[in-house]
């Protein structure tokens, strides 16, 4: 019998980590234990399940770095399978394991970073700044450091201790080294066990959100208020070329309400507000429209809808972050620069 452990600290990760799990890891000679690590915004409304077959979830809630530790250093696992590489605390626990148990280490998804190259200024300095903090900060939660790490949070899977890493679209990974001493494992496409498992944590109902034909959906993400303008522009664009359509908003989970007014003060909008993951629903509609600036959320692939992102309005406003990175654009998205350019599947 094999021990895998997840640690996850959002909707995402959760719903990857049962995905991994349902499709790579199932059968009777493998315990997959997840850890969902709940907050006041992220994870605390999920259907608080034990198990489901041969998964086993624990739930961690409100709990600091210093009561995380030792709960997760007393699990003896196999394999460690983690998500956000620049925490220091998850490389402490990496440190811990590969030194007690030898564990193979697993990177998990990270969103689009796998898919982006940074060119940020003054990287170094930046890098040397969040090293310092990041250290600061675990010591201050009273845990040693057991290994050192720089803070690099414009590079993905840079980490000396990694093992393995898991991707979508491997042919798009983006690497500096031309041969990484890690293995790259392709996650497979959802599939219905994969979907039901995840659909009894999130406690997915078919009436949880408006599923129609040909419909318009846009997927929002957080970002600096200087390009709001810019989006709203967009929105009514879109809003104005179809007078029919109803445009649908999946709200991010940290849209903030001033963000929401705005979406209210347009003609025909539903805002869908909930935090079961954006993925679940993308895979249930049909023959529609679905964009969004540069959200993760559009890795998840649709085939019988049309996906877009409409990045390029974003570029050359004001954002530094926007300007300095450039993404791959995976196979089956579009990029656009106004509404007219997106169309509904035939």
């Amino acid at each position: 019998m094999t021990t895998n452990l997840f640690l996850t600290h959002t909707e995402y990760h959760l719903l990857q980590s049962i995905h991994i799990a349902s499709t790579l890891y199932s059968g009777n000679q493998v315990e997959n234990i997840i850890f969902v690590i709940q907050t006041e915004t992220r994870l605390k409304n999920v259907n608080p399940l034990q198990r489901i077959d041969n998964i086993q979830f624990e739930y961690l809630k409100n709990a600091n770095e210093k009561e995380k530790y030792p709960i997760l250093k007393g699990i003896k696992c196999d394999k460690f399978i983690f998500f956000q590489e620049d925490s220091l605390f998850n490389c402490n626990l990496v440190s811990y394991y590969k030194k007690n148990f030898n564990t193979v280490i697993g990177l998990g998804p990270d969103g689009y970073k796998p898919y982006a190259v940074y060119k940020k200024k003054h990287e170094t300095l930046s890098m040397l700044r969040d090293t310092f903090e990041a250290y600061k900060n675990l010591i201050r939660s009273n845990i040693i450091p057991t290994i050192f790490q720089w803070s690099k949070h414009y590079q993905y899977a840079s980490s000396n201790f990694l093992d393995e890493i898991y991707l979508t679209n491997p042919d798009k990974f983006k690497h500096k080294k031309k041969k990484p001493k890690f293995d790259i494992i392709t996650i497979p496409e959802f599939n219905e066990v994969s979907l039901n498992r995840a659909g009894e944590i999130f406690d997915l109902k078919e009436n949880l959100f408006p599923i129609d034909e040909k419909s318009i959906y846009y997927f929002n993400q957080p970002f600096k208020e200087n390009l709001d303008k810019v989006e709203m522009e967009f929105l009514r664009e879109l809003i104005e070329l179809y007078p029919d359509k109803t445009l649908y908003i999946k709200l991010h989970p940290q849209t903030n309400d001033q963000k929401r007014k705005k979406y209210l003060s347009l003609k025909r909008v539903v805002m869908i507000d909930s935090k079961i993951p954006a993925e679940l629903f993308i895979l249930k509609l049909r023959k529609s429209i679905l964009f969004t600036g540069w959200s993760t959320v559009l890795i998840t692939n649709n085939p019988s809808c049309n996906l877009y992102f409409n990045l390029p309005i974003y570029k050359n406003q004001g954002s530094k972050a926007m300007d300095q990175s450039k993404l791959t654009i995976l196979p089956h998205i579009t990029l656009v620069n106004s509404p007219s350019e997106m169309e509904f599947p035939i």
